[in-house]
């Protein structure tokens, strides 16, 4: 049976509630109340080279080479990939190869409100 875990992002406390929510078969189990909107993150069932879970919307970092990235669920192709941050472009989307060099930095969410600071 598979459980689906996700983290959301308040935009009110600008904070992140880790488990915030988990959906299974017999439906959504709340764990936390948000005051105001809260952006859903998806757990996507990796771990980084740290052991914290990976959930789209997550930027990462290949230890090996720097380059930061954002998970991101690809509908077409039906699953999650990562772009990366310095060069956009659609060809440069990454699957997950090599999961042991990637290290969780920060969100997308969070990412945008530091850089807006």
């Amino acid at each position: 049976m598979n459980i689906f875990k996700y983290k959301a992002y308040c935009h009110i406390s600008k904070t992140v509630i880790q488990e915030f929510c988990r959906a299974t078969p017999a439906g959504l189990e709340i764990y936390h109340k948000a005051p105001g909107g809260v952006s859903l993150m998806l757990y996507i069932g990796l771990k980084d080279c740290e052991g914290k879970e990976l959930s789209d919307k997550d930027i990462v970092e290949d230890t090996l080479t720097g380059k930061r990235y954002q998970i991101f669920w690809d509908q077409p192709d039906a699953s999650f990939k990562m772009k990366s941050l310095e060069d956009p472009t659609p060809n440069n989307n990454l699957r997950f190869q090599d999961k042991s060099r990637l290290k969780f930095i920060t969100n997308l969410y969070e990412l945008e409100t530091n850089t807006n600071s």
